[in-house]
């Protein structure tokens, strides 16, 4: 039997709709601010905000005749009608915050305009509103929200702890700080101020005071503009990851938002250089014409829709993996700052004065270049050395042919290089003294890059050389036989040769030359089902990066011992790459001390 609702059960469902929890109404109350044109905003909070929420502003106040239609539902001095949606520049439009604020609980709003010689206080208990009142006040407005809830037993019921509660709201008010450099705020819990930030529109400086000076030093600026989407803010480099996504923080048009599509971009553009399952920080504000957004989705407005997604992915992407790409990511290791200090008496520790660590210049690094010989017997040398490297790094028996033939030719060819060899340290990690630096190369990882990179550059080139093999027999189940049928020509393309028979049996010809070493059918398995499980990864990019990944398999592994020759090749080539720092799957090749460093650690620098 259908019946129609009361106002009361109404409005207390449309209530629970735009408040869930206390940080719903920080977020609505700040936006408010904001929008009022505040300069200082100051949030305060006891017991999660379930006892007492107050936000404080100095923006335009309220004026008193408009006081009274502050708690009526779908009241707002935003828009006008619904084509203004598709313009809005302020944060709140629908009228419904404070209405379904006063529903769950007692609020007071206590508000001065510039050009009026009093304030003005009106209050919602629970849906009743009081007459306006005079009342002291300096210009601006302040809303004073507790007992949440009260009346809606069911949802306070689902509430969380005061604590869980309390860390929710620091968290969206960092975001909103984040987003409005030029508002100074401060964050005070339970009678003890939390953070405050100056306004004075650097984010660099919020970046500080919110995240420690480790963070600080180690992020990138982004400033783009790719067919009119601006893009600005920063990321963190690569030694500031994340094991989750919390501190992907992206902005459009100011406005906190969660868009699949937009984090998706940002991850693809840090995928090379990062480790998996390792997110980046970033703080992100995509500046848009309204026309290409709609923020009216749901009443939290933290949902985004976009009219052009291709558009809106290639700028986020394009931005980040620019600035990735020219910056210097070479990961720093900083030495334990304690020293010890011997005397006769007993070993103490002290601590040093801190120290600026010396930027690395990878463009003196990549500046090197190997002297070469003039005649044919020099030339075919370097030709055949730079085979074996390439290839495998320990094709032993054609090495020891060519040292027999022209030993000496090799030593003079590579030892005129600006860097200075030092050695291979427990047959896995490679050591190199450069510019007053000192370097570790990780030799698995740094191969690993070469064969990735150079395997790519011949997919993508569509130069890739497919080698015959003897017909390789393979059964599917129906869903991979179903999924390699519709996606075959992508497969074709990597350098596959396949032939169908039967009804799920298929029969492999041929395989991209640079993985005759690897498990042939394995590999294909794994592509296939990689297809099957997630539709979005079809396509010549996806298995692309799948084969070269599997491929990498081929590179040299630690706890092998490297010729003096054969190391100084794999230099050679990884500082030939335009990101040499990071293998596919993220981790560092090479690490970095300072000579500054080192000898501070052993005493030499007070």
């Amino acid at each position: 039997m259908i019946i129609q609702l009361d106002e009361n059960t109404i409005s207390k469902i449309a209530a629970g709709e735009v408040i869930e929890r206390p940080l719903n109404i920080v977020k609505e109350l700040l936006e408010n601010s904001i929008d009022a044109g505040a300069t200082r905003i100051i949030v305060e909070i006891e017991d999660g905000g379930l006892d007492k929420i107050v936000i404080t502003d100095n923006g335009s106040g309220i004026d008193k005749n408009d006081l009274g239609l502050a708690f009526v539902s779908h009241a707002t001095s935003k828009i006008n009608n619904i084509d203004d949606i598709l313009d809005v520049k302020s944060f709140g439009f629908r009228g419904e915050a404070l209405s379904s604020i006063g529903i769950a609980s007692k609020v007071s709003i206590i508000s001065k305009t510039a050009d009026s010689k009093v304030g003005y206080i009106v209050e919602d208990n629970f849906g009743e509103i009081s007459d306006i009142k005079e009342t002291a006040s300096s210009d601006g407005t302040k809303v004073i929200v507790s007992n949440l809830f009260d009346n809606m037993p069911v949802r306070k019921k689902f509430l969380k702890s005061g604590s869980v509660e309390a860390s929710r709201i620091y968290d969206i008010v960092e975001k909103i700080a984040l987003s409005h450099q030029d508002i100074s705020f401060k964050y005070i819990q339970d009678g003890v101020e939390k953070f405050s930030t100056s306004g004075d529109n650097n984010l660099k400086n919020i970046i500080y005071t919110l995240y420690g000076k480790s963070v600080y030093e180690n992020v990138l600026d982004v400033n783009s503009n790719i067919n009119g989407i601006k893009i600005v803010g920063v990321i963190g480099n690569t030694s500031v990851t994340r094991n989750n996504r919390n501190d992907e923080i992206i902005f459009v048009n100011n406005r906190y938002v969660k868009s699949a599509l937009l984090t998706k971009a940002l991850e693809e553009a840090f995928k090379p250089y990062l480790m998996q399952h390792k997110f980046p920080l970033a703080v992100l504000n995509v500046i848009v014409t309204n026309g290409l957004v709609d923020v009216n989705i749901h009443p939290q407005k933290l949902d985004v829709r976009f009219s052009d997604e291709s558009k809106i992915y290639t700028a986020m992407f394009d931005s980040v993996s620019n600035v990735l790409s020219n910056a210097s990511l070479i990961h720093h290791e900083h030495i334990d700052d304690s020293i010890v200090e011997f005397n006769d008496n007993k070993n103490s520790i002290i601590e040093p004065k801190p120290y600026k660590a010396v930027e690395i210049n990878i463009d003196d690094i990549k500046s090197y270049k190997e002297t070469k010989e003039s005649n044919d017997n020099a030339n075919k040398i370097d030709d055949n050395i730079k085979a074996i490297s390439n290839d495998n790094l320990k094709q032993q028996n054609l090495f020891d042919e060519l040292l027999n033939n022209g030993s000496e030719l090799i030593k003079d060819t590579l030892s005129k290089n600006e860097y200075h060899y030092i050695g291979q340290l427990f047959k896995t990690y490679i050591l190199v003294e450069y510019n007053n630096k000192f370097y570790i190369i990780d030799q698995h990882a740094a191969h690993e890059k070469i064969y990735y990179e150079k395997f790519m550059k011949e997919l993508n080139s569509q130069d890739v050389i497919s080698q015959k093999i003897m017909p390789l027999v393979i059964t599917l189940n129906s869903i991979q036989h179903q999924v390699l049928e519709e996606n075959v020509m992508y497969f074709k393309k990597a350098g596959f040769d396949i032939d169908f028979f039967g009804e799920r049996d298929i029969i492999v010809n041929s395989v991209p030359f640079n993985i005759l070493d690897i498990g042939k059918k394995e590999l294909l398995l794994e592509m296939i089902d990689d297809f099957s499980k997630n539709k979005s990864l079809a396509g010549y990019d996806s298995i692309n990066d799948k084969i070269a990944t599997i491929a990498c398999k081929k590179a040299v592994k630690g706890n092998n011992v490297l010729l003096d020759v054969e190391a100084k090749q794999l230099i050679d080539d990884l500082f030939s790459l335009e990101n040499p720092y990071n293998c596919p799957h993220g981790r560092p090749t090479i690490i970095e001390f300072s000579k500054y460093e080192i000898e501070k650690k052993f005493g030499r620098i007070v």
